[in-house]
């Protein structure tokens, strides 16, 4: 049977999600079922790119022009694209200079800002379709194989709609919040094995927001805990969770 071809490309980011696939032993004896075209943290840049991929695995979140251009020449070339960690399907850190002025941000750090062609910070997509979104910073290994199987044998996969609360209810965990501590378990999706709760450290919303999550009442909650309007948006803005709530 002829290998699917795949390519692993990196946008805008601190390339944690491809160090943290080289760093999974499972990955090499993995993708000696694909045909792996691109994967530059494994093998040289392709000097001629293929007319077509079957599937196309993209970290980073879309910052630049040249970003953008990338990704939706990418996008025309694949028949599935698959965001990889928390920049690509949500943003990520990067998102967090939205909540101050923008020409004050980039000032700050270059002399001259129009050079570097920003365009803000944003998912992937926010521009173009993406097929399956696998959240996490770094993102979540066995999710992201899950998925790659599914798609090597043509099957699909159904996003999860549970907490990471539900993951800490498996693991006896005792809830962070009786405790004061700012966990946004109970608004975002899991997929970590509630990995920072189980450590005695409240989640911090890097696997992504759960959909039909109750974000008013959990929000409510919080400012009778003695949570301010400023810092209940830190807490949701950080991975640049698109739906977070008003700023005071």
């Amino acid at each position: 049977m002829k290998k699917k071809k795949i390519g692993i490309f990196s946008i805008t980011g601190c390339a944690g999600c491809q160090l943290s696939m080289i760093f999974d032993k499972r990955i090499f004896p993995f993708l000696q079922a694909f045909d792996v075209i691109e994967f530059p943290f494994i093998k040289a840049y392709a000097k001629h790119e293929p007319e077509h991929y079957d599937i196309i695995f993209m970290e980073g979140s879309v910052s630049s022009e040249e970003d953008l251009e990338l990704l939706k020449r990418l996008r025309d070339k694949t028949s599935v694209l698959v965001a990889i960690g928390a920049c690509a399907c949500t943003g990520g850190v990067q998102c967090v200079k939205a909540s101050f002025n923008r020409a004050d941000v980039e000032k700050s750090i270059y002399s001259k800002p129009t050079a570097i062609g920003n365009i803000g910070a944003g998912p992937l997509s926010k521009y173009v379709k993406v097929e399956y979104a696998i959240n996490g910073c770094p993102v979540n290994q066995d999710k992201l194989f899950a998925v790659a199987s599914a798609l090597l044998i043509g099957k699909s996969q159904v996003p999860s709609d549970r907490s990471v609360c539900f993951e800490c209810s498996l693991r006896e965990n005792g809830c962070l919040l009786d405790k004061n501590k700012p966990c946004v378990g109970p608004i975002t999706a899991e997929g970590c094995n509630a990995l920072c709760p189980s450590n005695d450290a409240e989640c911090i919303g890097c696997n992504g927001p759960l959909k039909e999550a109750n974000r008013e009442a959990f929000l409510e909650m919080l400012k009778e805990k003695g949570y301010t309007e400023k810092r209940l948006v830190s807490l949701l803005d950080k991975f640049g969770v698109p739906d977070g709530i008003n700023k005071a």
